[in-house]
């Protein structure tokens, strides 16, 4: 089974320029394929794995094209899928060191190697987590512990809680702010200083000031590094100094751009972050790892901990020599997979150099591609990109001076272009308008790739 499933792998990487990007079945089509009783008898090998190639493989998204500029998913380095594959077969879970020992100190391992990144000493906690959403979940349970050291026990009984973010934060914020006991309504949303949706320190300090005079009780203010739109970087400098006059918890959201710490060229842009109080971070985008690999750091690990404080004698066991490597009483989930695994080995056949290499890549495409785009006559590009996301518009003279109409263009445009599988796009609104957008998470995508994108959308509005 594994040297057939790595076959299939190795086809999928393989992956030609002249074939789809995106399937041309519809959702019905493909749902079609797997609309069957449950199996009570099972099947040959042969006959399984050739229909799993055939109904499943075959009609994927291919992330590993080049011409795929969609969403903040990265075709993952070969190597951390193969790590995937034998963790899988050993199966050994993260939350104590008895059930995964070499995982365990590897994850530890990695998370230090991060940790030395952004300058922190031995004092911090962290854990790997499924994802940004969770890894913001966690640190900004910390933040509460600080700032409701009962509330873990007591719950919030209707104290005000707030945390500030600006309003183009992640939609997993308002999230963990309502699942903490704060309520979607304790997100102070602040307006963004410029049009990539950058959180404004003078607006953040009155908001912070403001939630204050009202008599909340501010859990945390979070900042972006790599906005969902743009992957803009806010100014973590200026909100730690924010943060620092006022007492505040200093959370910043590095799901995107957090990653860039591997990059001596690209790390000066997250400078800052080594003042927060915690940090989440997805390697599944910006270090190129399957789907889901991330981590949260906490400062002060006796912070983390507190947030999840917790009796269960039955996993978890107090050491009688040294300190605990268990994982587990520092992480909302029990069961996880052994995701720095991946990480390791990655970083092993790579070296950080390596890796930060094709993150330099990928910037360095944003930036021409925004270049060829803007040379373009009925195209534009509203923002420089900072990082590896670029957004543009198609503006079309005959649309001048309706903006609902021009917005619906670019809307069915990303469409069509989508469903031709010559490329594949995604979008987004930017400064109130609808815009076409990029995001270069394959480090073999080059500027040739965007004229052929460019190319195929005047196509399509010729047609």
């Amino acid at each position: 089974m594994a040297e057939r499933a790595v076959a299939i792998a190795a086809r999928w990487l393989a992956t030609g320029e002249g074939e789809r990007v995106r399937t041309a079945l519809t959702p019905e089509d493909v749902a079609a394929r797997f609309d069957e009783a449950l199996p009570r008898e099972g099947k040959p090998a042969d006959d399984v794995l050739r229909r799993f190639e055939e109904d499943y493989v075959s009609v994927a998204t291919r992330l590993i094209h080049r011409r795929y500029v969609g969403h903040q998913v990265a075709p993952p380095l070969p190597e951390a899928g193969a790590a995937d594959l034998v963790a899988s077969v050993m199966n050994n879970g993260m939350a104590v060191w008895e059930m995964s020992p070499g995982a365990t100190v590897i994850e530890h391992r990695v998370l230090a190697w991060f940790a030395g990144l952004v300058g922190w000493d031995a004092g911090y906690g962290g854990t790997f987590v499924s994802g940004g959403a969770v890894g913001n979940l966690t640190g900004l349970a910390a933040a509460r512990a600080r700032a409701f050291p009962d509330a873990w026990e007591e719950g919030m009984d209707g104290r005000r809680g707030c945390v500030v973010a600006a309003a183009s934060a992640h939609y997993c914020v308002e999230r963990a702010a309502g699942l903490l006991g704060l309520g979607r309504r304790g997100v102070v949303s602040v307006d963004a200083g410029d049009a990539e949706g950058r959180l404004d320190p003078e607006r953040a300090a009155a908001a912070l000031d403001r939630a204050r005079d009202e008599g909340r009780t501010v859990v945390a203010l979070v900042a972006t590094a790599g906005s969902t739109p743009t992957a803009a970087v806010d100014d973590l400098e200026a909100l730690a100094d924010v943060c620092a006059e006022r007492g505040v918890w200093f959370h910043v959201d590095a799901a995107h751009a957090g990653a860039f710490l591997l990059s001596e060229r690209l790390r000066p842009m997250l400078a800052g972050l080594e003042r927060a109080d915690s940090f989440a971070l997805d390697l599944h985008k910006m270090m190129f790892q399957p789907i889901s690999t991330a981590l949260v750091l906490v400062r002060e690990r006796a912070r983390l901990a507190a947030a999840f404080d917790q009796s269960a004698p039955y996993i978890f066991h107090e050491r009688a020599e040294g300190p605990s490597w268990d994982q587990g009483p520092l992480a909302l989930q029990c069961s996880r997979r052994a995701d720095a695994l991946r990480v390791w080995l990655s970083l092993q056949l790579r070296g950080a150099d390596g890796i930060a290499a094709l993150q330099e890549r990928t910037v360095a495409t944003a930036r021409a591609a925004a270049q060829a785009i803007a040379a373009r006559p009925e195209f534009e590009v509203p923002h420089e990109p900072q990082t590896n996301i670029l957004c543009f518009r198609h503006v079309p003279a005959r649309f001048a001076g309706d903006a609902r109409a021009l917005d619906e263009h670019n809307a069915v445009l990303r469409e069509r272009l989508n469903a031709s599988g010559t490329g594949f796009l995604t979008g987004t609104v930017l400064d109130g308008r609808r815009v076409l957008r990029m995001t270069f998470m394959h480090a073999g995508t080059g500027v040739e790739h965007v004229e052929e994108i460019l190319d195929a959308l005047e196509r399509l509005v010729g047609e």
